[in-house]
């Protein structure tokens, strides 16, 4: 199932899974259709919909005439309280509708891993990086509460020109890990990156630096994978996770000089 996230604005709560709007805790009254405009313009707030493209969403087995979509924007910019100072919900002409009012969102509760890229000119490597993200996912199905989308769902090579948010909303989830791994000669380097969905915001990322040959490369997936987990577990069940990480090695003085 879909996670149905809280948004926060202003001093605004849409929760849509109880389908309520909240000003300071208090429910404000909005009738299902005006509702439901307000969601899509909030889910969709980092591109401009379409005016056709938002009336099918609001009434998607319904043909309507504009003039419904029209009265739903201007009772929804009363209730906001959309003045000339705050904006919410801003009118393109000819073309369509954004949301511009900055969101908030609580991570947690599921999570999609992006397919790892291989940075390093061998494509043998490409066996290594979907091993490795098998381990990750392993990893991540065993932490107790976090839905962890299937493999074959974050493969699909119809999701993967899309951003980490559009990504993320296409599979219904908070957060994306993605990563990458780059081999020399006998070294490698792990680096993967946790997204916030709802922004776009990286949460954590970090670099895992292994010697092969010293260990398997399986030791190495599972190790890396273990490691993943744990940190992912601390940074989706924080509330007020930093919006921003300084990245960080295992090893930062060993691999200055070779990775610049």
């Amino acid at each position: 199932m879909a996670e149905r996230p809280t948004y926060a604005f202003g001093p605004f709560l849409l929760d849509a899974a109880e389908r309520r709007l909240l000003r300071r805790g208090r429910v404000v009254p909005v009738r299902p259709k005006i509702f439901q405009t307000l969601k899509v313009l909030v889910e969709n707030r980092d591109r401009l919909v379409h005016k056709d493209e938002l009336m099918a969403m609001v009434w998607p087995d319904t043909n309507v005439a504009e003039s419904n979509l029209t009265h739903n924007l201007s009772v929804l910019r009363k209730i906001l309280g959309q003045d000339g100072e705050t904006q919410y919900v801003v009118t393109v002409p000819g073309r369509g509708y954004r949301f511009t009012a900055p969101v908030r969102t609580p991570v947690g509760g599921s999570i999609a891993v992006r397919p790892f890229a291989n940075m390093s000119p061998d494509p043998e490597q490409d066996f290594f990086c979907e091993g490795l993200v098998e381990e990750v996912i392993e990893a991540l199905v065993r932490v107790d509460r976090l839905r962890v989308v299937s493999r074959t769902s974050s493969f699909d090579r119809g999701l993967s020109r899309l951003s980490a948010p559009r990504f993320g909303r296409k599979l219904g989830v908070a957060a994306i890990l993605e990563g990458s791994a780059r081999r020399s000669g006998d070294r490698v380097r792990i680096s993967v990156q946790l997204i916030r969905v709802a922004d776009g915001i990286h949460l954590w990322s970090r670099h895992y630096d292994r010697v092969l040959g010293t260990i398997s490369e399986i030791q190495i997936q599972e190790d890396v994978a273990r490691a993943i987990a744990r940190r992912v577990k601390v940074e989706l069940r924080t509330p007020n996770a930093r919006r921003a990480r300084r990245l960080t090695t295992d090893n930062q003085e060993v691999w200055r000089a070779e990775w610049g």
